[in-house]
């Protein structure tokens, strides 16, 4: 299902040209571990190219708004390591930095970054390795991008993460204050499941 919802998503967005990558499980390691090389193995493709930069995408992304890439196209800065869609933990300072933070559902990767993001330590979530490492990590700020509320192969259930958007400002949607709010936010991004 996350896949077809994925092929929607990119439809609505009006982006096109994409690849999709598969999935990495690996026996007897946590699930972060697979995901982590998910990640690493889009990167290491970037790098082997002399790929600039590349744009990577959960299968369970979301823009609130009909113009959320496009917006997140418009306001990718010069200067970045990473360059964030969104976050779901993590406090992003007045220049729109974050040291560490939680959610990589949709990120572009700078070409000076990839050897340190290959070298992160794949036994914890590739989010918190990079708050090992160290990096410019600017965020899209109001949020372009979200998760649905949808299935986690990291914690092997349904996962909704409206709850952690309080006090933060999403593109499409507006400022999530309260409670309530990130119920209606849930119910937003529900309402945009089409499978």
């Amino acid at each position: 299902m996350r896949a077809e919802q994925l092929h929607v998503e990119m439809k609505r967005q009006g982006i096109e040209e994409y690849k999709i990558w598969a999935s990495i499980h690996i026996p007897n390691k946590p699930k972060r571990t697979g995901i982590s090389l998910a990640h690493k193995q889009i990167v290491e493709w970037a790098l082997i190219e002399q790929q600039p930069e590349v744009c990577i995408m959960e299968d369970d992304v979301f823009f609130p708004a009909e113009d959320g890439f496009q917006y997140f196209l418009k306001n990718k800065p010069y200067e970045y390591d990473l360059y964030l869609g969104g976050i779901s933990r993590g406090d992003i300072d007045a220049d729109n930095i974050t040291r560490r933070f939680s959610g990589m559902f949709c990120y572009f990767i700078h070409e000076k970054f990839y050897t340190r993001f290959l070298r992160a330590n794949e036994d914890l979530d590739i989010d918190g390795a990079m708050g090992e490492i160290r990096g410019k990590y600017v965020v899209c700020n109001p949020m372009a991008a979200f998760v649905y509320p949808t299935w986690s192969d990291n914690v092997n259930g349904m996962m909704d993460y409206s709850h952690l958007l309080q006090n933060r400002e999403v593109y499409g949607f507006g400022t999530v204050i309260s409670e309530e709010d990130s119920r209606r936010f849930s119910d937003f991004a529900k309402s945009h499941i089409k499978i």
